[in-house]
């Protein structure tokens, strides 16, 4: 519970907690200090802070495709142009609202097996993927069907920055390949 009068402490608090996350060097407690016109102390900030990491239980970052990404690759012996297609699948379905609801390693999971399907590597879920991913290919292949369809709107799409970098040479420029234009 926060009182009104700390409002503002825990907003600055947030921003330092998420600075330190984010950021290479974090703010100074005293440039805290002094943004909130010296309304809070140093001892203010750090009491704060252990009481929202305290209230967070301290988790801070919430997991994302990128956590999992690397473990089930390696599990499916993925080569760089597989690595790259599995990337470019999960970073157009994040920007498609109705794929949010699905959990950041579902959606890997789902990039996995169509890029296994799409470039024809069998088997396409096999048992070290199913051991690492903790999921079946039956439990799978909803969202890569629904992968599917947000590949083949990709063209036609409104927000084209995702398609733009997967072009280049440095990703494998693997939204040129014919199969990520599938009918």
């Amino acid at each position: 519970q926060v009182r009104r009068r700390e409002v503002q402490l825990l907003g600055v608090v947030a921003l330092f907690i998420a600075s330190k996350y984010e950021e290479t060097r974090a703010p100074r407690i005293a440039d805290l200090s002094y943004i909130t016109a010296n309304a809070y102390t140093a001892q203010d900030i750090l009491g704060m802070e252990c009481a929202v990491l305290a209230a967070l239980e301290y988790a801070v970052a919430a997991a994302t495709p990128a956590h999992f990404a690397d473990d089930l690759e390696r599990a499916a012996g993925c080569g760089e142009v597989q690595r790259s297609l599995v990337r470019y699948l999960v970073e157009l379905a994040l920007v498609e609202a109705h794929m949010v609801r699905h959990e950041p390693s579902q959606l890997v999971s789902a990039a996995l097996l169509l890029s296994n399907e799409l470039l024809h590597r069998k088997p396409l879920w096999s048992r070290a993927v199913a051991r690492s991913a903790r999921r079946s290919e039956v439990d799978v292949r909803p969202v890569a069907e629904e992968m599917r369809e947000v590949l083949r709107a990709a063209p036609r799409a409104k927000l084209q920055s995702v398609r733009s970098k997967f072009r280049s040479p440095h990703h494998d420029a693997v939204a040129e390949l014919a199969w990520c234009r599938c009918p």
